[in-house]
């Protein structure tokens, strides 16, 4: 993005979070491995010189950004005191279905673009155009103790190696199986849990060998396992979106805590917690 195109974006959300009322920057589009398509743009944003933002902002997020968003949400509270940050955690899809059936919620923050496009579809969303704040990708994660077990998504198909992957319905078991799918490899499976920091934990006791998980994931064990490269072609590119809400009680706090999490100081937490940022 060029610097005049990256400097519009930032006034017109700047000039948004004091009106509160609608515009538009500069947009790009995500796909991902789900399908979706999410239009939004990506130039870091700031609110200095805005509002005074009080009162409760409610926030529905994907419980993956749980333990990052909780930090920034302390952050912002101290820049903005008076305000309170509420968040819900749960699944993009279930979020995003709730949405369109009229929860009323300030800002919805999303892991996959299927669910962010089901909440544009349903008018929920406000202008300006969804913000990709962040992505991720997949790797490997393999007990620091024996790391030449497996190096590849082709290994998980070794019956020797005891291999862990989410439940199908979850999201983490949703991407795995789409890498394993490009990678075209039957995985040999031992066992299944709901999340995957259960597999991280497994694998970091040695209860199993290798399973699959975020990037971000594996900075988060903190050394506790070793990640493993998965090439582009069959690796799931993850994209993070978040958009306030058209019809949010606390419109003026809607559009500066998306505009926060776009920030330059958000964006150096999210490197720091293994994320890649635009």
């Amino acid at each position: 993005m060029s610097r005049r195109l990256a400097a519009t974006a930032v006034a017109t959300l700047a000039l948004l979070v004091v009106t509160a009322c609608s515009g538009g920057g500069h947009s790009a589009t995500t796909t991902t491995a789900d399908g979706g398509a999410t239009t939004g743009s990506s130039a870091p944003v700031t609110t200095a010189g805005g509002p005074k933002i009080t009162g409760e902002i409610k926030v529905a997020a994907a419980s993956v950004f749980k333990d990052v968003f909780t930090r920034l949400a302390t952050t912002f509270e101290e820049e903005h005191v008076g305000a309170k940050v509420v968040f819900d955690f749960g699944p993009s899809d279930t979020l995003a279905s709730t949405l369109a059936d009229g929860a009323r919620v300030d800002v919805f923050a999303s892991a996959d673009a299927r669910s962010m496009d089901a909440v544009v579809k349903a008018r929920r969303a406000a202008k300006p155009a969804v913000h990709v704040f962040a992505t991720d990708r997949l790797e490997l994660a393999i007990p620091p103790t024996n790391p030449n077990m497996a190096g590849a998504l082709s290994d998980l198909a070794n019956p020797r190696l005891k291999v862990g992957l989410c439940v199908e319905t979850a999201a983490c078991g949703k991407v795995q199986r789409a890498a394993l799918a490009r990678a075209k490899v039957k995985p040999s499976v031992d066992e299944t849990a709901p999340d995957a920091k259960s597999l991280i934990a497994k694998v970091a006791s040695g209860e199993l060998d290798v399973t699959i998980v975020h990037h971000s994931d594996v900075v988060a064990a903190n050394g506790k396992v070793i990640g493993v490269y998965i090439p582009d072609p069959q690796n799931v590119i993850l994209s993070y979106s978040i958009v306030p809400l058209a019809d949010a009680r606390n419109a003026a706090g809607s559009l500066v805590f998306a505009a926060f999490i776009n920030s330059d100081s958000a964006r150096q937490v999210l490197l720091e917690r293994g994320y890649q940022v635009p």
